[in-house]
């Protein structure tokens, strides 16, 4: 069941297909605007219906943040290590990788 304050966080998510939201319940706007970011980013990057799953951490990086999430598509699922950052006004995911190519 939905209670009326939980309307808009799921009115702002397009394809919602999260098993538990509830992790996302406790962050700021701006940090779950971010986790919906790298969601969306590694959607694009797989070709995959990769969601969400869990919150490992999520903290603010200047103007930025850091996050490591936990997510699955299916029965495959993968822990990663994003940035994002507001760039022109979006928010723009990466995935934190040692041996990022900048």
């Amino acid at each position: 069941s939905i209670l009326p304050g939980d309307r808009s966080r799921i009115a702002c998510v397009a394809p919602l297909a999260m098993s538990d939201q509830d992790f996302l319940s406790k962050l700021s706007e701006a940090e779950k605007n971010a986790v919906k970011a790298c969601e969306a980013f590694y959607q694009e990057e797989e070709g995959k219906e990769w969601h969400v799953t869990g919150l490992q951490e999520c903290k603010k990086d200047g103007e930025g943040f850091k996050i490591s999430l936990m997510l699955c598509a299916g029965d495959q699922c993968t822990m990663k290590d994003f940035t994002v950052e507001e760039k022109d006004g979006k928010l723009v995911a990466a995935l934190e990788e040692d041996d990022a190519p900048f």
